[in-house]
């Protein structure tokens, strides 16, 4: 098990990093991946629009990057915007950040 730990841990520094666009005036925090980023891209504009500051994390690839751990930690609430019925990136993202459901 600690050698596929190590190689787990070791993954996280070899794959694509994710987008990130912060905002240091914002609260929210918002995560997508694949498909949903030009969807999160129209609405991040109009909740810009509505005086409303968002930060944007697009994932490329799991396992997390250390720049998630640093994004998920900076806003007081986090979003993941995802298309699947069951939530499984916002379990994932609960999993890996140890945030329950009041944050994300």
């Amino acid at each position: 098990m600690d050698r596929l730990a190590k190689k787990f841990e070791t993954a996280r520094t070899l794959v694509p990093p994710p987008v990130v666009e912060d905002d240091a005036n914002a609260e929210i925090g918002l995560i997508a991946f694949g498909s949903t980023h030009w969807a999160m891209t129209e609405a991040r504009d109009a909740l810009r629009e509505a005086g409303i500051a968002t930060g944007y994390l697009l994932l490329k690839a799991l396992p997390f990057s250390l720049e998630f751990g640093a994004f998920a930690g900076r806003y007081a609430r986090l979003y993941v915007v995802e298309q699947n019925r069951d939530g499984q990136m916002a379990q994932i993202v609960r999993l890996e950040t140890g945030l329950g459901p009041d944050r994300v």
